[in-house]
């Protein structure tokens, strides 16, 4: 179960999130790229570093005019490459992915439509941000100032913490700042209070958001996220 809820956390976050490295969840099957307007794809596309599993997962996905649209997946000749290693696309999820060991620096994205017009976009620059080591216990009737181990935050960044507390039923409870220059955030009191008393587990992801170098008219976003080492912690 909370093997479940971690997977929910990690898909919440994206949502909250607005253009989330990871695209979220749809019970839709993706339409076929080749029957919509080629100039109405909006592309995603994402580099995130999970420090846990040290693995890479660079992503891009299609959506027909916006990042709400309607979840699409490339016909030919349409192609998709990562530093020139195709990507896999992944129905349930509808976005195309490669998965690399250890933390890579950058990738460069070549999306080419079914009329031929090709885009590159790179996406670099993840910095990391980690819990301190002194991070261990919450008090529920107490706020927390969370300094994180990391470089201060640069325009545009969100950096987000999870609170999933111990019982089954306990509301996930999030947290976030997109303060330039910020060190830390607080995690309030009203919300540590809503989880229940005993081990709980923390959270943290640092996730930038840049429009993208090259796109059709619709647009798209370039998404570098740093996903830190969850963290025990004692709710009390």
């Amino acid at each position: 179960m909370k093997a479940t809820r971690h997977l929910f956390s990690r898909l919440l976050t994206a949502l909250l999130l607005s253009l989330a490295a990871a695209p979220v969840l749809t019970s839709c099957q993706a339409e076929d790229s080749e029957n919509v307007n080629q100039d109405r794809i909006y592309t995603e596309y994402s580099l995130v570093y999970d420090r846990a599993e040290d693995k890479t997962y660079a992503r891009a996905a299609f959506k027909f005019g916006n990042a709400a649209g309607t979840a699409l997946q490339l016909t030919g000749p349409a192609t998709v490459t990562v530093d020139g290693d195709a990507l896999a696309f992944v129905p349930l999820l509808n976005y195309y992915e490669k998965q690399y060991a250890g933390q890579r620096a950058q990738a460069t994205f070549t999306y080419k439509d079914v009329a031929g017009t090709s885009f590159v976009n790179t996406v670099s620059g993840l910095l990391p941000a980690e819990f301190p080591t002194s991070f261990t216990n919450l008090s529920k009737t107490s706020a927390y100032t969370l300094t994180w181990d990391g470089q201060p935050l640069r325009t545009p960044e969100i950096l987000d913490v999870i609170l999933d507390g111990p019982g089954q039923s306990d509301p996930l409870q999030y947290f976030q700042t997109t303060v330039p220059g910020a060190t830390s955030l607080i995690l309030e009191a009203n919300k540590i209070s809503q989880v229940l008393s005993g081990e709980g587990k923390a959270f943290m992801n640092r996730t930038q958001i840049l429009p993208l170098q090259q796109g059709s008219s619709a647009g798209g976003s370039r998404i570098g996220r740093y996903q830190a080492l969850p963290r025990t912690v004692q709710i009390q």
